[in-house]
């Protein structure tokens, strides 16, 4: 998932409910916790495995989607796979081995190390062509000054326990407003293409330092295999939902086409049938 990150793998929407349903009273301190996840993402697929291997088996997780998969899924152009949303591992080759690349590996997921370093010699002008080296580069450097400078903010916000800002606030900070069409498309690159989301919205103590950069290396690989990055959630989901014979999940507790307006009275009415 290519985002500076962590992005983390937290696109999906997950609600929790660890509520004992039922009549007050010593039968219902027996029965096992019921938890609904709204969302069956890499987060909400996650999110149940790790109660399924707890013992907490009555579990229910709805989808409003035709898919699992969250923001990993794929779309078929002329014949081809294409990646729709998440596209790389990123976090690899450095002190701890990142999980997601793990599965990769096992999966044996068809990847590319991807080289951002030449960036500067392969930025583009609206009007066409490409900019100087040396001038896109010193854009670069401007940025990542502004970067730098946001993670110190971030680190200092968290030692002394102050409120989170966004990043676009500690751009302002650092008086940074891309303007130029170079400026705009490096801010987009470092900010938007990394967070998939502008920096209006990102969260500084979030995202800088990005822990999945720092825990797992700072190489990220790009997912190219016909089968789709999709196929690590369904790897995970595999492991705790029952499948057929083709591979295909049959659990009753996945429920897709379900779009969540009420939780509580959908839960009760679920799980008191």
């Amino acid at each position: 998932m290519g985002i500076r990150r962590t992005r983390l793998m937290l696109a999906s929407l997950i609600v929790i409910m660890g509520t004992l349903l039922g009549c007050p009273g010593a039968a219902t301190a027996k029965r096992a916790p019921t938890v609904i996840i709204v969302g069956a993402g890499m987060s909400g697929i996650s999110a149940a495995k790790t109660l399924s291997d707890a013992g907490i088996k009555r579990i229910l997780i709805l989808e409003a989607t035709n898919r699992i998969g969250g923001r990993m899924y794929k779309a078929n152009f002329s014949g081809v796979s294409v990646e729709l949303g998440a596209n790389w591992v990123s976090g690899v080759g450095g002190p701890q081995v990142n999980p997601v690349w793990i599965m990769a590996n096992k999966l044996r997921l068809k990847s590319f190390l991807s080289n951002f370093l030449n960036l500067s010699s392969n930025t583009y002008k609206p009007e066409g062509g490409v900019y100087e080296e040396s001038v896109a580069r010193k854009a670069f450097e401007v940025a990542e000054q502004v970067v730098e400078f946001g993670t110190k903010v971030s680190k200092d916000l968290a030692a002394r326990k102050q409120p989170d800002i966004s990043i676009l606030t500690s751009q302002r900070l650092k008086n940074y407003f891309p303007k130029t069409p170079l400026e705009m498309v490096i801010d987009y690159y470092l900010c938007d293409f990394e967070s998939a989301e502008p920096p209006r919205a990102t969260s500084l103590l979030n995202s800088e330092p990005s822990s999945t950069y720092s825990n797992f290396g700072e190489d990220s690989y790009f997912v190219s295999d016909p089968r789709g990055y999709e196929s690590v959630v369904h790897y995970v989901a595999q492991q705790f939902l029952t499948t057929n014979a083709a591979g295909q999940i049959t659990d009753p507790r996945l429920q897709l086409k379900k779009v969540v307006r009420s939780s509580f009275h959908l839960a009760i009415s679920y799980f008191m049938v």
